[in-house]
Parts: C-alpha cells; structure tokens; sequence
C-alpha cells in the first residue's frame, strides 16, 4: 500500500503548525489516494508525547511512531513514501537533510489542496492556516527501541524528566512599519497587543509576536535564537509572493491577505485558542 509521511515537531504548545497543517493536507491526498498517513516524530519525550499523539490522531494520522536517531531514514527508504511533509523549520530542515530525505520544496498552505498531483515529493510546510481535519479515531503509538537516544532539546529534555514544560504566555506584540494604517492599528488595539521595536521582538522570551512584512527583507535571522515558548506570526501582506521566501522557516504562521483583515480574523475564537 502506498504511503504519506509526516514529520512532528513539537513545541510547548503542542504540534508545530506546520505539522499540524502537514497532517490535514497528507489526510486528504491519503483519502484521494487510498495511501496510509504515518506520522513519525523524533525521539521520546515523555509524558510530554501524549499531546502529541492525541493532536496527530485528530489531525488525520493513522499510526504514530516515536523513531531513534535513523528511524526517519530507515522507515522513508522501506516504505518510499509517495510524499513527505515537514514543517518549514530550522528543525524540520535540519531533520530531513539528516533524514536524508532529498530536496525539502516549500510550500505555503493556506486552503486544502486541490491537485494532490502537484505536490512534490519532499514539502516543506509553511502554515497560514489553523487545521481543518477532525479524526473521531484515537490511535495509539509506537516507539522504536532506540528512540531515548536521540537528543532532545533542553525544553524536552526537562519534560521527560517528569515536567510539564510551563504553559506559554499568550501575550501579544507586534511590529509594524511606522506608516502602518489606522485601520490595522485599531484592530491590533482590539486584540489587546503592544507594539514593540524590531530590537525589542528579537529578545522577545514568550507569547505571540505578530510581525508585518513591509519589504522585501523577511524576517530577522536573529529570531531563530528565541526561546521555544515565543510564537511567531507573520503577516506577509497582499503583495507576497506565493513561493515563500526563506526566512518565512523562522515564522509559526504565515498569514495572507490584507492587514486588516488578517488581524480581525485573529480575534475569532479558533485563532484565540490556537494563540492562547
């Protein structure tokens, strides 16, 4: 039978939405298909996983398995899935060149696709929407043997001690260009965020950074170094161009459309519980 991959990466809130969105775009090429959708995350984390594997099951997954230092490699080249997706990280890169998993094309998801035949083989997610799959089935997950041997972040590492990573701090901040439109403004005062300098978002410790792509620049290298509990969503403006640019990797949401209209759909519900 065929198969799709998916690659996890966590983060203290959970799956990083590019899993996430991976999942639900790899769930409906599996349902066109007739493939199984296998979700394969990268060392053992504990108690920790279990949110893991409760969010890849409602996502879509089929299977979930915890793999060891080759496992990525080592299922990829059995199984020679007829797609891979992972987030369009520095981790997710970083996992599939040791993967050895080929060419990582990015891709900016922000609807299903409509033409599975289109993917390539090997995308890199990046995510500009919330998930749109609700699984009903539990799964259970398996763990190959050497999966405790491979390095974990500090953060994880820490969990699987025995503690909870502490829950992320929702608060909001944004940087804008000085010119930014009073329309955007007021709707960024509705949502309760402080606008903070350039300087000021790459030391940002926690919460959310909303961040609005006014040239041709992206976003700063420097917030790849924050810390794993600060959130990134950036607003790449109705101008952006479909291929995604490079520093998009360092963001957790790349958002669509005009400014206003983006941040209003910020204060509904879904995208409050996704940022919370």
């Amino acid at each position: 039978m065929a198969h799709l991959v998916v690659l996890l990466q966590r983060t203290p809130s959970g799956l990083h939405p590019g899993s996430a969105t991976g999942l639900c775009v790899a769930r409906d090429v599996a349902d066109t298909r007739g493939a199984t959708l296998s979700a394969i995350c990268e060392g053992d984390a504990g108690n920790f996983d279990d949110k893991i594997v409760a969010q890849a099951s409602l996502y879509g997954a089929d299977s979930v398995i915890f793999v060891g230092p080759h496992g990525l490699r080592d299922l990829c080249a059995r199984w020679r899935p007829l797609h891979i997706f992972v987030p369009w990280t520095p981790l997710g890169i970083q996992a599939g060149r040791r993967g050895q998993l080929g060419e990582i094309h990015p891709a900016w998801i922000n609807d299903p696709v409509g033409d599975p035949d289109a993917l390539p083989a090997v995308v890199g997610v990046v995510s500009g929407v919330l998930p749109w799959q609700q699984a009903p089935l539990k799964i259970e997950a398996d763990y190959e043997a050497t999966a405790s041997e491979m390095p974990l972040p500090e953060w994880l590492e820490h969990s699987r001690a025995g503690n909870e990573p502490a829950d992320p701090d929702a608060d909001l901040y944004y940087v804008a260009p000085p010119n930014l439109d009073p329309q955007t403004a007021a709707a960024l005062s509705s949502l309760g965020a402080t606008a903070i300098s350039p300087d000021q978002a790459t030391s940002q410790q926690s919460g959310v950074l909303l961040w609005f792509d006014a040239g041709p620049n992206g976003l700063p290298a420097s917030l790849e170094a924050r810390p794993p509990a600060a959130r990134v969503v950036l607003f790449a403006g109705p101008a952006a161009q479909a291929k995604p640019h490079h520093s998009w990797s360092l963001a957790d949401w790349v958002i669509e459309g005009p400014w206003t209209d983006a941040v209003r759909d910020l204060q509904g519900t879904p995208w409050k519980t996704a940022l919370a």
